[in-house]
């Protein structure tokens, strides 16, 4: 049996399609869909599946539901809801990737000291109370532009709600 070796023009139409794929990958952000459309489309289908999942907690719904429950629909929607904004900022067109992943940020750094602020609480360290709740309150404010800002796009773009406020900007 003869084994026959690639001739080097075998070599040659190999590097040059290895090449022209990495020049389209390279075109087209190695498959990335940052953009407008994508932003949207993961916003929408994000919210329809938290407002499905957790119905009583939509700020324009009125419940009777039982307070405690309440409570714990809201935490877990706030869990969905910060993920849904890490998702978006993957997705964001670069005018508002920054904002949202600002966002995201803001909102994990809550949910990450709610524990911690509670504990406090429970525990009577009012120092660390205060602590804790002026940090949130810092965070808020120092973020509250980055959150307009997403509030607005969504709303002008996505034809969404918005977001962070209850009344038209």
């Amino acid at each position: 049996m003869l084994i026959r070796r690639p001739s080097r023009l075998s070599y040659l139409r190999a590097l040059a399609v290895a090449a022209v794929i990495s020049s389209c990958l390279l075109a087209t952000g190695c498959g990335s869909s940052r953009s407008t459309e994508a932003y949207c489309d993961k916003y929408q289908s994000g919210f329809d599946q938290i407002k499905s999942e957790h119905p009583d907690v939509d700020q324009y719904t009125h419940t009777d539901e039982n307070p405690l429950v309440l409570l714990l629909n809201a935490t877990s929607a706030y869990g969905d809801i910060i993920s849904l904004m890490g998702d978006m900022a993957k997705v964001a067109p670069d005018e508002i990737q920054t904002d949202t992943q600002r966002v995201h940020d803001t909102l994990k750094k809550q949910i990450d000291s709610a524990g911690e602020t509670a504990g406090n609480a429970v525990s009577g360290n009012v120092g660390g109370l205060i602590g804790n709740l002026a940090s949130g309150l810092m965070d808020s404010v120092t973020n509250a532009g980055a959150m307009n800002r997403m509030d607005k796009f969504v709303v002008a773009h996505c034809g969404g709600e918005h977001m962070f406020s209850t009344s038209p900007q």
